[in-house]
């Protein structure tokens, strides 16, 4: 059996029958890795993901530095939602392997999902090393470091986001200057904060945090019933918002 065949199949789209065609490959050649590793991504792309893994997890028995059958079964567990797994998957490939931007991107990432702020900051700089206006790169570092309290820093990397992709995704972008206004409001620099707040609404009328970090940052600046209004209309687009319901027990208290 002709594995060209089942990758042109894989490649297509037709993942029943390149699994068909992978597994003959394997039932004649067992410790065909290249096989298994088709039909693990063609069992992933059928959302078999339990297959996928077996086959995964029997290259990496084949060959134990087989790096993108780890990566590969990270997205799997990344897809899970099995974070600690996906990053131990994701940090062997890169082991394994050496520097790689995937590899860099996805470590990064992970890690920050699961607020491993150091891990994420080193290899956040290991991507901007490669590439010093990487978007995602710069987002997770700014994202890392504000995690650690390292406030000053975080909107420093924030600023640049903007500065680089100014139009590229205005939903994306009032992301970002809700984060940088948040970290400002951490640092109790009100004032700064606001404009970057009255941005991100401007962007996203319907952002429910940029909404009550900007009443909340209204209402340290003394005004506590504009304050209300965003915080009340932060609700209204998502009641499960726990920290407007915090600060407006806040102002509630205060007045």
């Amino acid at each position: 059996m002709d594995l060209k065949i089942a990758d042109s199949l894989y490649e297509k789209g037709s993942f029943e029958k390149a699994v068909s065609y992978y597994t003959q490959i394997i039932e004649q050649e067992p410790q065909n890795i290249e096989a298994l590793e088709g039909r693990a991504l063609s069992y992933r792309a059928m959302l078999q993901v339990e297959h996928a893994i077996s086959d995964l997890d029997n290259i990496i028995e084949i060959d134990a530095e087989y790096h993108t059958a780890f990566f590969n079964r990270g997205l799997i567990r990344m897809e899970q939602k099995d974070l600690p797994k996906a990053a131990a998957d994701f940090e062997k490939a890169l082991e394994i392997y050496g520097e790689s931007f995937d590899y860099l991107t996805n470590c990064a990432y992970v890690n920050l999902l699961l607020k491993n702020y150091r891990k994420t900051i080193l290899y956040a700089r290991q991507l901007l090393d490669i590439h010093g206006d990487d978007l995602n790169g710069l987002s997770y570092l700014a994202q890392a470091l504000s995690g650690s309290g390292e406030y000053e820093l975080s909107v420093q990397y924030y600023k640049k986001v903007i500065q680089l992709f100014p139009a590229n995704d205005p939903l994306f972008c009032a992301n970002i200057f809700n984060n940088i206004g948040f970290v400002l409001i951490k640092m109790e620099q009100f004032n700064e904060a606001l404009p970057f707040l009255n941005n991100a609404v401007t962007l996203d009328p319907h952002m429910a945090y940029a909404l009550d970090n900007r009443g909340f940052c209204l209402f340290k600046l003394g005004l506590a019933e504009q304050g209300m209004r965003d915080i009340e209309a932060s609700l209204e687009i998502d009641a499960s918002n726990s920290y407007a319901y915090k600060n407006k027990g806040i102002i509630l208290l205060a007045n």
